[in-house]
């Protein structure tokens, strides 16, 4: 946030009036930039509930192969460092605000939320934001926390939750594992990144240190922890310079799909505060403990999900040196020992907690929870406890344990649901619906239970009695999918996200849930934008509705469902509202969705045997060009690529076989708006596994002819390209969605720039690009939340008085500003900030002045 009276350029006039002096202030823009608002809710939903039994534990790994598959296909791995090299070419390609000119003026990425996810009025879950994988408390500060989120990176609170701000954009990792403070010195902090949940997990680029308390961070060791995550770290209560980390492969639910030559993972330990390691404990390790009271007694979990002989407990009595593991009485269990989760009681550090998966449960069902009470003797003797309601409960993608910090036989253990235990039995504390789902990280913060899971932060300060829900304005994670945008209205937009389903955007920091799931796709009317919507969740599960969101029905009769991918493309004609495709093993269409009593879908793709078994339809497309709605693409997870002008009645080929396009997953197309002719596609993947073949963006000029020729267009960054996006009002400029930010240039392949953390936009990876009316473009990242382009320069504070009050106003979706008053300009000013938070009216923020409002100056302030 820039300095109380940091003022670069003012603007002052006086309104004779009221002799009220009105200043507008410009200062630098900081990385966590939000837009102001508040937004209306839409009613009615298809909640979490509506989701099939045995889904949710079956998503984990679909989102895990969706996710990886594309990525590593196909070499069938995801070559180590491969984001951090796609960072560094990045580098010299920043755009600079300043510097753009022509079709990009003064220009800045704006976070337009969710901030939260507001629940629908029938589902009693809480607003959400997004998952939180990690968080810790300052030992010297119990409101000053720091989080981690699986692709949104380190955020910082000073009070306790209440307001957060993100302090990592700018790295080229934002997935985060585990996450401390160094006991002896707060200011000095850890962070790991590469989330360890498998899901749609991310590997990480090394170590990020901060010597400030966690406002700023620096990157180490990215040659020992690049392509692997982070678990835990735990720093010497005595020497902040020597801490141990455990580390696994980032893919560890990806079904065994690990790199040809995986980075070793385990226990390491640095002297010399992260700047270089040694490995001293060889496995996946999910786990890490410590005597609080003896930093060199340690407990390690190796917990391969799936199983490995290296699996089990582990315990050291030399720092973290060496390691002898126990033969607990888990050894014996009916199933086999899959993830670790550890916990050593502060009050009393003999007693631990061990946690365990059963890596043969399909569901990822627990093995067991033990506990000892002699933890440092070489052979502790273990006692089972009851199970905690049923074993299910997919305890390979959350599981977290902690003990009461003065209660050692006070347990919180964190699966799908939290469970507290109270030294006899266990209590369920999910049915009060105070948190969301899928846990995985706990830690105190005084007397309080601060809880990060799939939806964000909680906390309870009386054991799951009452709770805060801690997902304000200001935590903007949410992962999304894709999205989509009004035709007519700026302010109004659709996205659809990773375990939040569908949620409808209003032009304010808040977004309301409209379907429940993952939520992997949506489309808006052309004709009825404010009523007519499509949705989908996972596996294409399709739903439409024709009053805003207050109902919705079925809406995928007839498609296969024998083969639907988890995430499954569908688009509507722009042309024709009526008229869909959908992608699963083959191409489906639809031409009668919005205006049919139940739309009705029909196989449409080639069935002359040219698509290639096994594979799934990755992108589809339409020509806008073409009114009758007959010029429509597809390609699929082979590379193929497919394209049709005559309503799908014959298909041609035409992608390959070709010695430019790389045998690849495709990701994206996009015809011109103006010719169908010309049409470019993404790539997913990396140019080492196919450098005879390199690139990932591709143009060709005569795409309805028999053999069409290709070009490489393809930025300066070899990284996995998602979508890309022609702005309709300057048919030349592309956007192209990656995994490392937003790349912009020419459709001729020239004037690439990357549009970073410079321009407001995290380096994050970013699903899909949408353009909308009047060249408004939205971003839709997937663990950062949606951004919007929006005008940079500083906005004009405008007045209407009247002879009761004045009405303050500025531009909406600019950079956020804080309203501030002063009641003299004489130096030193004190300028104090008005609390009531502005109305979004149109276009516009207004703060309206009470008729007892004292004369003063105003200025806005950029946050």
């Amino acid at each position: 946030m820039a300095a109380p009276g940091s003022v670069g350029h003012s603007l002052l006039f006086m309104l004779s009036t009221r002799s009220i002096w009105l200043g507008l202030a410009w200062a630098g823009v900081g990385a966590g930039v939000v837009c102001a608002g508040g937004g209306g809710a839409l009613g009615g939903a298809v909640p979490d509930a509506t989701v099939a039994a045995g889904v949710r534990a079956r998503l984990r790994h679909e989102r895990a192969e969706w996710a990886y598959r594309q990525r590593a296909y196909p070499a069938g791995r995801i070559p180590a460092g491969a984001l951090l090299r796609a960072w560094q070419a990045s580098g010299t390609a920043r755009v600079r605000p300043a510097a753009l000119t022509g079709s990009l003026p003064a220009q800045r990425w704006v976070n337009i939320g969710p901030a939260p996810i507001l629940s629908t009025p029938d589902d009693d879950d809480p607003d959400s934001v997004g998952r939180v994988t990690c968080l810790a408390v300052d030992p010297a500060d119990s409101t000053h926390w720091l989080i981690g989120a699986a692709q949104g990176g380190v955020w910082e609170t000073h009070d306790a939750g209440t307001t957060w701000a993100p302090r990592t954009d700018d790295q080229p990792s934002l997935a985060m594992g585990a996450i401390t403070f160094a006991p002896s010195n707060p200011q000095i902090a850890y962070a790991g990144t590469g989330e360890m949940n498998g899901g749609d997990s991310y590997a990480g680029a090394g170590l990020l240190k901060s010597t400030d308390g966690g406002s700023t961070w620096q990157l180490l060791a990215t040659a020992t922890f690049a392509q692997i995550s982070f678990s835990r770290l735990r720093v010497s209560p005595a020497n902040p310079n020597v801490l141990l980390a455990a580390t696994a492969n980032d893919n560890n639910a990806f079904d065994g799909h690990s790199p040809l030559a995986p980075p070793p993972t385990g226990v390491c330990k640095s002297v010399d505060g992260g700047v270089t390691w040694t490995l001293t404990l060889g496995g996946k390790a999910t786990d890490l403990e410590v005597d609080p009271g003896n930093f060199n007694h340690f407990y390690a979990g190796l917990g391969d999900p799936a199983g490995d002989p290296t699996n089990g407990v582990y315990q050291s009595l030399d720092g973290g040196q060496t390691w002898t593991a126990l033969n607990g009485p888990w050894l014996a269990a009916a199933g086999g020992v899959g993830r670790v989760g550890l916990a050593v009681a502060p009050s009393n550090p003999n007693i631990l907690y061990v946690s365990m998966q059963d890596s043969t449960s399909a569901n990822g069902n627990l093995l067991g929870v033990w506990q000892t009470a002699d933890a440092w003797d070489p052979q502790p003797i273990w006692s089972q406890l009851p199970y905690p309601g049923s074993p299910d409960g997919q305890w390979d993608y959350g599981q977290v344990i902690l003990t009461d910090p003065s209660d050692p036989s006070t347990v919180y253990l964190g699966g799908i649901d939290l469970w507290q235990f109270d030294g006899a039995n266990w209590t369920d504390l999910y049915p009060r619906k105070h948190f969301h789902v899928d846990q995985h990280a706990l830690a105190w913060a005084g007397g309080r239970l601060v809880v990060g899971d799939d939806g964000g932060v909680f906390s309870t300060p009386d054991g799951g009695v009452t709770w805060r829900n801690h997902n304000t304005a200001t935590l903007a994670i949410t992962q999304f999918y894709a999205g989509s945008v009004h035709p007519r209205n700026p302010a109004f937009a659709l996205g659809d996200s990773q375990d939040q389903g569908v949620q409808a955007w209003n032009g304010g920091r808040p977004w309301q849930e409209l379907l429940g799931g993952d939520g992997t796709g949506s489309a808006i009317s052309a004709s009825h934008p404010d009523t007519d919507w499509a949705g989908s969740v996972q596996n294409l599960a399709l739903a439409r509705t024709t009053d805003g969101g207050v109902n919705f029905d079925v809406a995928d009769t007839g498609i296969s469902t024998n083969a639907r991918p988890y995430l499954a493309p569908f688009a509507k004609c722009p042309a024709k509202d009526d008229e869909f495709i959908a992608g699963v093993d083959n191409l489906w269409r639809c031409d009668n969705f919005f205006s049919g009593a139940a739309p009705l879908w029909a196989l449409n793709g080639p069935t002359d045997g040219s698509l290639l078994d096994g594979s799934e339809v990755s992108a589809v497309g339409f020509a806008p060009s073409d009114t009758q709605g007959r010029t429509y693409a597809f390609g699929t997870s082979f590379g193929q690529l497919f394209v049709t002008s005559t309503g799908g009645a014959t298909w041609n080929d035409i992608a390959g076989p070709s010695p430019v396009m790389p045998p690849r997953f495709l990701t994206g197309l996009a015809f011109s708006p103006t010719n169908a002719n010309l049409l470019f596609a993404t790539f997913s993947g990396f140019d080492e596994t196919t450098t005879n073949q390199p690139g990932h963006l591709f143009v060709t000029a005569n795409a309805l002819a028999p053999k069409p020729s290709w070009r490489n267009l393809s930025p300066p960054a070899d990284v996995p390209h998602n979508e890309v996006t022609l702005d309709p009002s300057s048919p030349s400029t592309l956007y192209v969605a990656t995994d490392l930010g937003v790349w912009t240039g020419s459709a001729d392949g020239s004037n690439w720039s990357h549009m970073g953390p410079a321009m407001g936009l995290p380096n994050v990876a970013v699903y899909d690009v949408e353009i909308g009316p009047q060249g408004r473009i939205v971003a839709f990242t997937h663990g950062r939340g949606a951004f919007a382009l929006v005008d940079a320069a500083p906005p004009a504070l405008q007045i209407a008085p009247t002879t009761n009050q004045v009405l303050l106003a500025w531009p909406a979706l600019t950079v956020n500003y804080l309203l501030q008053t002063t009641a003299h300009l004489s130096p030193p000013a004190a300028w104090a900030t008005v609390t009531n938070a502005p109305a979004v009216v149109g276009k516009w923020n207004t703060v309206t002045l009470p008729p007892t409002a004292p004369t003063a100056f105003y200025r806005l302030m950029a946050q």
